[in-house]
């Protein structure tokens, strides 16, 4: 009997030897948990750009979206107003304190404008203003124009004399509504800072002091919406740079240069006296 309760004894004392032995194998060494940090942080290092990437993505595409619903309420204002593309805007009254914008209705009852997104002159087709924002130009801020998308200046008529007002012209008057920009992501330098702009100027204005044109805000691209109502990311061209920092790359104001027509500081022009570099600011193309 003693003999055995001896041998019981010894057995649970291996068996404790054994766990304690199985503890000391499940910790930690110091270099083993150094490279699973290690690995943590190349892992992060690879994920990271590729979530920022696809976040980036994300609003491109949302920016996209706003732009095609926008066209399809142009093209609805166009048909209902015998085929005229919508004006820019127009004063409203002879005090020169009330505008009405294609995307906005504008008071200034003292020194500072106030904008009612939702009484603009296309409002009634979008029944959204939401969709006049671009969620990468959110810290962009407003010098008069709060909207995000410049609108093409060729596309309006322009009346100095009596209403400073401008009207819409005939689609017939366009030659090529797929290669011609209607509105696209825009911003200008106005002498301290990048501020949105509601009008996108071509190219040929690019040395200019009132430049305004398309803006790379999509990693380089900016969304267009054209004439005929598709909507196409373009990659930004920079063919110059002033003290100014005006079409410089570090602020992503650019122009859209069409490969066959480089830009050349309006040396060329065509038979209607227009800059081929402008291609798609043009109403008649180069060689036509």
């Amino acid at each position: 009997m003693f003999k055995s309760s001896k041998l019981v004894f010894r057995r649970r004392a291996v068996c404790c030897g054994c766990q304690s032995g199985k503890r000391s194998k499940l910790a930690f060494t110091l270099i083993e948990l150094l490279v699973v940090i290690a690995i943590i942080a190349i892992l992060a290092a690879i994920l990271f750009p590729v979530f920022a990437r696809a976040r980036e993505k994300a609003r491109q595409a949302s920016c996209m979206s706003n732009l095609k619903q926008i066209g399809l309420g142009i093209m609805q204002y166009e048909q209902d107003y015998d085929d005229h593309t919508i004006p820019f805007g127009y004063w409203i009254g002879d005090d020169y304190s009330e505008y009405q914008y294609w995307y906005a209705h504008a008071t200034r009852p003292g020194s500072v404008w106030s904008y009612d997104f939702t009484k603009g002159i296309l409002q009634p087709y979008m029944k959204n203003s939401q969709i006049e924002d671009c969620p990468d130009a959110a810290t962009i801020p407003d010098d008069g124009q709060p909207v995000a998308y410049g609108y093409n200046w060729s596309l309006n008529t322009y009346d100095a004399v009596t209403t400073y007002a401008h009207g819409g012209i005939s689609l017939s008057a366009i030659e090529a509504p797929s290669e011609t920009l209607e509105l696209a992501d825009a911003a200008y330098w106005d002498g301290s800072e990048v501020v949105r702009s509601g009008f996108s100027l071509d190219p040929s204005r690019s040395l200019g002091t009132d430049y305004a044109s398309v803006q790379g805000r999509h990693s380089g691209f900016s969304n267009v919406l054209w004439a005929d109502g598709h909507v196409k990311a373009m990659k930004v061209s920079y063919p110059n740079q002033d003290a100014n920092g005006i079409a410089s790359m570090p602020y992503n104001i650019g122009d859209l240069i069409n490969p066959a027509y480089p830009y050349d500081n309006c040396a060329a022009k065509d038979a209607n006296g227009d800059c081929d570099e402008d291609y798609y600011f043009l109403l008649n193309k180069p060689g036509s």
